[in-house]
């Protein structure tokens, strides 16, 4: 019997290692060698040390077509599971670019839609890393109910859980729209870009005319589309940038947001605002610096600088509570509300 435990034992062991290669330690190799992380690698840097429990480890593909029963691989391209950050409760997952290029085929689907469901259930935060190729034509129609389930999953819990989507990769179809259902998403400035088609199958590009970080690049993302929330300078940057901002919210819409000791005492004194806001009412001044003035210990987050800039949104803390901030910005437009503007807005109260 003990060699019997001792050998399945072993078996597990050997069946886990297998599922941390992913793709094979060549192709990891060169995801790092081009700057970007694996799917743990990254999930390493977000979650505190230690606290990764991940689930469906073993899940593979269930097509035999194309010849792609030669090619399971243990987690069938995603590394999903729940943690902690800073010592809160999140679920998360990871697409592996190592897994054929990070596509999402109907199991990939259904294990993100499952985490995505666990951690509506356990009514806590949810943060997704994006980095695929879009739907996987292997799998055929089955990927496709795969992947409207999980789309279907992601709209319910719309409003009621946090939901972070960090994108360090080319992110195309479904994977993009599904990047894009989040209440915020952060991307890489080198590496993150959002496709909802090929971008090696637009005539532009194909034609030299503009480049796939022109198409669908992060500073695109941020200064014309209005996706992206914030642009992280690198892969820890984002991580870094995805626990700030979930330092702001709520594990869910029935909670009450984190109230952290800052120090700024309620009664200071503040004689700089004089300063800021000249008599002449034509003149223009940075809305921000009042901000950041008013708030606890001067740290305001903002949302979308480069989106419809004659309005600021983002989060402050006054008193150690989460305060959402909206204000016309004087030195653009005259802070006048224009469409994406009042769009900007909305989105943000209705956030």
């Amino acid at each position: 019997m003990d060699n019997q435990v001792n050998d399945a034992l072993e078996d597990l062991r050997a069946k886990r290692e297998n599922a941390r290669l992913g793709g094979g330690l060549k192709r990891q190799e060169s995801i790092r060698s081009s700057g970007r992380g694996t799917a743990r690698d990254r999930i390493g840097l977000l979650l505190d040390e230690g606290s990764f429990l991940e689930v469906d480890a073993f899940v593979t593909h269930r097509t035999d077509d194309h010849n792609m029963f030669l090619h399971q691989t243990l987690g069938d391209g995603v590394v999903a599971g729940q943690g902690t950050v800073e010592g809160r409760r999140v679920y998360c997952f990871a697409q592996d670019f190592s897994v054929h290029g990070g596509s999402m085929g109907e199991m990939h689907a259904l294990k993100i839609a499952k985490i995505v469901e666990m951690a509506e259930r356990a009514k806590a935060p949810l943060i997704a890393m994006w980095d695929g190729g879009g739907q996987r034509a292997h799998d055929g129609v089955n990927a496709l109910a795969g992947t409207g389930e999980m789309l279907d999953r992601l709209v319910q819990c719309s409003g009621r859980i946090p939901m972070i989507s960090v994108v360090l990769g080319p992110v195309v179809g479904v994977s993009a729209l599904a990047a894009s259902l989040s209440d915020f998403t952060i991307l890489g400035e080198e590496h993150g870009q959002l496709f909802l088609s090929s971008p090696l199958e637009t005539p532009e590009v194909i034609n030299g005319e503009v480049d796939a970080a022109g198409l669908g690049g992060a500073n695109l993302h941020a200064s014309r589309s209005g996706i992206a929330s914030l642009i992280a300078d690198d892969e820890e940057d984002a991580c870094e940038l995805a626990a700030t901002l979930l330092s702001y919210l709520p594990d869910h819409n029935m909670a009450e947001a984190p109230v952290l000791a800052t120090g700024d005492p309620m009664t200071r004194l503040n004689d700089t605002l004089q300063d800021i806001v000249p008599d002449n009412p034509n003149k223009p001044y940075d809305m921000v610096s009042v901000v950041e003035e008013v708030v606890d210990d001067g740290v305001f987050m903002e949302l979308f600088p480069a989106y419809a800039d004659n309005i600021i949104i983002g989060f402050a803390r006054m008193n150690g509570s989460t305060v959402g901030v909206i204000g016309n910005q004087p030195k653009v437009l005259a802070g006048c509300l224009d469409i994406d503007a009042s769009i900007k807005a909305a989105r943000f109260i209705r956030t």
